[in-house]
C-alpha cells in the first residue's frame, strides 16, 4: 500500500491530462491523492459508486450488482426467509456500498443479515464457512441455508430437466437428521443448571455463579471464529477487555503506552504480524487471526479450566493448524488444563 500511495502521488503530481485506473484499489488510491495533489486536479477515469454521484474531476459507471431485486427474488422464491449470510469486504468501496444496500432491504423485509468480514480468498472461505454454520432460531431450530439455496436452484434448473428427484430427497432427509443431531448438541452445550449434584472448580463451588464471575476461572473459545471478539473495537481494546476479566475496573486509560508494550510482546508470540496493528479494528481480520486473538484472550490470565468448542473446526486448513499449533504451545507453556 505505501507503494501505491507513493506511485499514485507522483501521477496526480505530474502534468497529465488524464489518468487511467485499471482496478477499484488503484482507483482508490489515485482519487485519494487526487484530493490532495499540488497541481490542479486531474480528471480519473474509473469505477464510482453511481454514475451521477462523483466528485467533478472524476468519471465512470458504478458495477454495483442489483441487491435489492436479488433479495425481493429470494423472498419471493422462499416467503419464510428469515436469515441471509453475508461475506463482504471492509476494504474494497463495492462491497461496501453492496452490504450497506443489503443491510437496508433487509431491514425492509424484516430479514435478518449475518455478516462476515473476508480480506482475500483464504479468509472468504473461513467466513463463508461461519455464516454458513447453522444459527438457532428463538424456537431452537436451525436454518439450513444451503436446503433453501438448492431450492431456488431447483427452480432455476426446472426448464432444463431440473435435478434428481429421488437424490434430492436422499439429500434433504440426510440434511434434516444432521439439523436435529446439531440441535440436540446446541442444548447440551448451552448454559444449562444441572439437575442434580454441584460443580466445583478450584475449591470454588461455582454451580450457581453468574457467567461473569466464573470467567475468573474458565476461558472459553467457541467454534465460530467471529463470535469470540467484538469487531468494532481494536485489537488492543479487545485485548485489555480480556486482560480485566473476572476483576475489578474502574475510570481510566484501557491502553496507555505501557500496557500497549505488554499487548505488542503477547500478541509477537502468534506469529502472525499482529503487533504492529494494535489500532486496527479486529472485524477487518481474517477469520483464523481473529480465532487466535480469541485462543490469547481466553488464556490471557492462565484460568483453571480453558473450554475448547471445536475452535478450528470453522477454518482453512492452514489456519486450523496453525491455531492447533498455538493451543499446544500455549497450554504447554501455562500448564493449563483444556478440554477440547
Amino acid at each position: 500500500m505505501a507503494t501505491a500511495n507513493a506511485i499514485a502521488s507522483e501521477v496526480t503530481s505530474s502534468d497529465f491530462d488524464l489518468i487511467i485506473s485499471a482496478s477499484t484499489a488503484s482507483l482508490q488510491t489515485i482519487a485519494n491523492a487526487n484530493r490532495f495533489a499540488t497541481l490542479p486536479r486531474r480528471h480519473v477515469f474509473g469505477l464510482t459508486s453511481y454514475h451521477l454521484d462523483h466528485p467533478p474531476y472524476m468519471t465512470g459507471l458504478g458495477s454495483l450488482p442489483p441487491v435489492e431485486d436479488a433479495f425481493r427474488l429470494a423472498r419471493e422464491l422462499k416467503p419464510d426467509l428469515k436469515r441471509v449470510g453475508l461475506v463482504w469486504n471492509p476494504n474494497e468501496a463495492n462491497s461496501v456500498a453492496a452490504t450497506n444496500l443489503a443491510r437496508k432491504v433487509c431491514g425492509d423485509l424484516a430479514i435478518q443479515l449475518i455478516e462476515a468480514n473476508a480480506e482475500n480468498a483464504t479468509a472468504a472461505g473461513e467466513a463463508g464457512a461461519s455464516v454458513l454454520s447453522p444459527v438457532a432460531d428463538s424456537s431452537g431450530n436451525l436454518h439450513a441455508g444451503r436446503r433453501a439455496v438448492r431450492r431456488v436452484r431447483r427452480a432455476c434448473e426446472g426448464a432444463c430437466g431440473g435435478l434428481d428427484e429421488e437424490e434430492d430427497r436422499r439429500s434433504d432427509h440426510h440434511r434434516d437428521e444432521r439439523v436435529r443431531e446439531v440441535n440436540a448438541a446446541q442444548r447440551r452445550r448451552g448454559l444449562l443448571q444441572p439437575d442434580v449434584g454441584a460443580i466445583r472448580l478450584a475449591g470454588h463451588a461455582i454451580t450457581n455463579w453468574p457467567e461473569h464471575r466464573r470467567a475468573k476461572y474458565i476461558g472459553r473459545v467457541v467454534q465460530n471464529p467471529f463470535s469470540g471478539t467484538a469487531p468494532t473495537m481494536s485489537i488492543a481494546e479487545n485485548l485489555a477487555l480480556a486482560s480485566r476479566r473476572g476483576r475489578r475496573r474502574g475510570i481510566g486509560w484501557a491502553v496507555n503506552r505501557r500496557a500497549a508494550g505488554e499487548l505488542r510482546d503477547r500478541i509477537r508470540t502468534l506469529n502472525m504480524g499482529l503487533e504492529d496493528r494494535l489500532d486496527n479494528a479486529i472485524g477487518s481480520l481474517s477469520g483464523g487471526q481473529r480465532q487466535a486473538l480469541t485462543l490469547l484472550m481466553a488464556s490471557w490470565l492462565k484460568p483453571d479450566l480453558l473450554l475448547l468448542d471445536e475452535h478450528t473446526a470453522a477454518l482453512d486448513p492452514k489456519s486450523a493448524d496453525h491455531v492447533i499449533r498455538l493451543t499446544h504451545d500455549i497450554t504447554e507453556r501455562d500448564k493449563l488444563t483444556a478440554l477440547m
